[in-house]
């Protein structure tokens, strides 16, 4: 049989029986189903067991928020009642939930009479904490009173965004406060930029616009593998982690942690552009007062010609005059001096000779009544005859008077610092005004900024953020240049330290949360001050420079040679500067407002306006004696009795100290004068000045004499005020003042 098979053809094989029964077709279909079953039963359980196993290592978080949704103009929202939990950088888990509004939070409570909004990023969303410990939760509970506080921060936006939400949000609920965080972080750079140009929305994620893709393909179930699938998340972060990277390199949409110190260089150097303009436009503004004051002199006098010329001469020589008294000054000559200082020079002429008198105040009082009465007489005669010639020199005199005066008294134009968030603040305290609502800018600093401590975590070596602390200042100097207010969140972070931020990450903690909020809170409920503006009240002046200080300007005063004081006077101000034997050694003020005073080595120094309601009294010492000094004003500065009392007793009780900053005072005045001695100087160190501006001697000795294009920078709670733009302490009905008395200045209120 072996050899008949192996002999036999293939076609005869055909025509043998089979012994075996082929399967149907519809059972092979089966069989490849029920594999195709199992392995995709395998694969959906391997699926889900690997999905469980990876949420479980997750803790069911994912490191970024995923709950976005796309908006045509802020390139991204939160998605209404969406809900996710968040871990990074190894800090706990916290969860997001969504409200209907597309804000974090449950639902908004019914409005309340107190409601303030909260507008920002991802540091107000309160990234990586949870809902309760944000810092708008501790402000809602550290105001009380039923306030309401709406967090409507959202990650990824910048100032465009957070005027566009304050728009959005007073237009539907009104809000009496509107708190305005500013990320030192990113806002700076995102504020000319746009989040729909930085951010694209790709299954509820937010990517860098370089990276989105062109387009997705879509199918059933793409949002449960791309956005909530952690399997999934692994496999691409696995994918990515292989892809070449460069982590130094940052994104044109999206800033690095050294923009923040390319911001503040740039400030810097913008810093010094705008202190040379600033004095230059000083420069230029003294030279329009000086021309203004000369064309207003020109007309005065043209006027005086005009009036004199119409007085008959028998009105104005007098039959019995005595030219050889040498107090004796004629009416022409007094008619002159009602328009002088105390020290000023008029010629009285007598036939080919003459001689000069100086003006004192009695002059001045006689002439002032002589000058009313013969420009009243004149004015009237001109009107009744239509005289245009004369009543036109009276009109370019006060026309040209006024502008002289208005000039005088106007602060000198300054280059304000410009932040790159002054346009965005602007139109943000727009939008709070259309809503009458208070505009309150917060600037919120960079981890490392606060503490030095905090590049540790970065695994990186420290870099001085000092310098980057101007782009703090700058923010809040612009909030308050728009007439908002402001707020530096910077110390009561420090304070928190260590552990206001988070691990790994420049988000604060609870703990952070918690001190900015209570801080907030105190900052809110603080009674509002009224900030002086600039400029001068009517008819005062800025006090005199160094310069101004000349001979000619001493007037005599009661017992001011004894005391070893010259005593001078320059336009309102009075200046005792007391450099002679017996040499003062110290002046202490018991009463006036806005007195400078002071004692540098080998002199003793006061200077202060002599104006209508202003009294004062001082006490200079001397080795083993004291003399009271007075000034009564009254109702009129002509008739002020001025002058020191004669030797009275010691007053060790009042012996004073020399100022911590009188080094470097007197070291600048030397340097600046050669020559001279500090005794010299016109003016006493001010504190406030020596911190502004240290060892730049010109600036630090301007300031120290008042002008107006050197002032000091003031602390929180205190203000420029005074003719000499000292820092006063701000103050209300409910702000006492710790030293002298509440008054107005400049539309403000100021302790003086």
């Amino acid at each position: 049989m072996s050899s008949v098979n192996e002999d036999a053809k293939p076609e005869d094989a055909e025509a043998v029986p089979s012994t075996s029964t082929p399967p149907p077709a519809k059972s092979r279909r089966r069989r490849i189903a029920m594999n195709a079953a199992r392995v995709g039963l395998a694969v959906v359980v391997g699926l889900a067991i690997a999905e469980v196993a990876f949420r479980v290592r997750d803790a069911g978080a994912f490191p970024h928020v995923n709950v976005y949704v796309p908006d045509p103009e802020l390139g991204a929202r939160l998605e209404p009642g969406a809900t996710e939990k968040l871990r990074f950088s190894n800090n706990p888990v916290t969860s997001l939930r969504v409200n209907s509004e597309g804000y974090r939070g449950g639902e908004w409570p019914p409005p309340a009479a107190e409601e303030l909004i909260v507008v920002g990023d991802s540091q107000v969303l309160g990234l990586g904490v949870e809902e309760d410990e944000t810092f708008s939760a501790v402000l809602q509970s550290s105001l009380g009173g039923g306030a309401v506080v709406r967090n409507l921060g959202v990650p990824t936006y910048g100032p465009p965004e957070y005027n566009a939400v304050i728009e959005e949000a007073l237009a539907k609920r009104p809000a009496k406060t509107v708190v305005y965080v500013v990320n030192l972080a990113n806002d700076m750079f995102e504020a000319k930029r746009r989040n729909k140009d930085r951010h694209a929305i790709w299954d509820g994620w937010a990517v860098r616009k370089e990276t989105a893709p062109a387009s997705v393909i879509g199918f059933p179930g793409r949002s449960l593998l791309y956005t909530h699938s952690h399997a999934f998340f692994a496999w691409r972060g696995w994918l990515h982690r292989h892809e070449p990277q460069d982590n130094e390199q940052g994104f044109a949409s999206e800033g690095t942690w050294q923009d923040i110190a390319d911001a503040a260089a740039n400030a810097e150097t913008e810093h010094a552009r705008l202190a040379a303009e600033s004095t230059r436009l000083a420069q230029l503004h003294e030279a329009q007062v000086k021309q203004a004051e000369d064309r207003a002199e020109v007309a005065a006098k043209k006027l005086d010609r005009a009036v004199l010329g119409e007085i008959p001469y028998s009105e104005i020589n007098e039959p019995n005059a005595n030219y050889d008294n040498p107090n004796y000054i004629p009416k022409d000559a007094l008619f002159e001096a009602g328009r002088l200082n105390p020290g000023d020079i008029v010629n009285v002429s007598f036939g080919e000779s003459g001689r000069d008198v100086r003006v004192n105040a009695e002059h001045i009082r006689r002439g002032a009544v002589l000058r009313v009465a013969f420009e009243k007489k004149v004015r009237a005669e001109a009107e009744a005859k239509k005289n245009k010639e004369v009543l036109e020199a009276f009109d370019a005199r006060d026309r040209e008077a006024k502008r002289a005066a208005e000039m005088k008294v106007a602060p000198p134009p300054k280059a304000i610092p410009y932040s790159p968030l002054t346009p965005a603040l602007r139109e943000a305290k727009a939008a709070c005004d259309k809503h009458g609502a208070r505009l309150f800018v917060v600037a919120l600093p960079i981890d490392v900024q606060v503490s030095k401590e905090e590049w540790t975590k970065y695994g990186v070596e420290p870099v001085d953020m000092e310098p980057t602390k101007v782009l703090n200042e700058d923010v809040l100097v612009a909030a308050r240049a728009i007439g908002a207010d402001a707020f530096d969140a910077l110390p009561p972070l420090a304070a928190a330290q260590p552990g206001a931020f988070l691990h790994g990450d420049l988000h604060m903690t609870p703990k952070g949360h918690k001190a900015v909020g209570e801080a907030l809170a105190k900052a809110l409920r603080a009674p509002r001050v009224a900030m002086p503006g600039e400029g001068l009240p009517a008819f005062r002046s800025w006090p005199p420079r160094h310069d101004e200080w000349r001979p000619e300007t001493e007037i005599a005063v009661r017992e001011s040679d004894p005391a070893g004081c010259e005593t001078k006077k320059v336009r309102e101000w009075l200046g005792i500067f007391c450099r002679h034997e017996p040499l003062a050694t110290g002046v202490v003020v018991t009463s006036g407002t806005e007195v400078t005073a002071g004692a540098v080595p080998g002199g003793s120094f006061l200077v202060a306006p002599v104006i209508p309601g202003q009294d004062l009294a001082a006490t200079f010492l001397y080795e083993g004696a004291s003399r009271d000094f007075t000034v009564k004003v009254g109702d009129a500065v002509a008739t002020a009795d001025v002058g020191f009392t004669k030797p009275l007793a010691a007053r060790p009780e009042l012996a004073t100290t020399p100022a911590p900053e009188t080094n470097a005072f007197c070291t600048c005045f030397i340097a600046e004068n050669p020559g001279k001695a500090c005794s010299d100087a016109t003016t006493v160190p001010n504190a406030d000045c020596a911190r502004t501006y240290g060892t730049d001697c010109k600036k630090l000795l301007a300031c120290a004499s008042g002008e107006p294009a050197a002032v000091p920078t003031c602390a929180e709670g205190f203000a420029r005020a005074g003719a000499a733009q000292r820092c006063r302490q701000l103050c209300s009905k409910d702000v006492a003042c710790k030293t002298g008395r509440c008054v107005e200045w400049q539309g403000g209120q100021v302790c003086l």
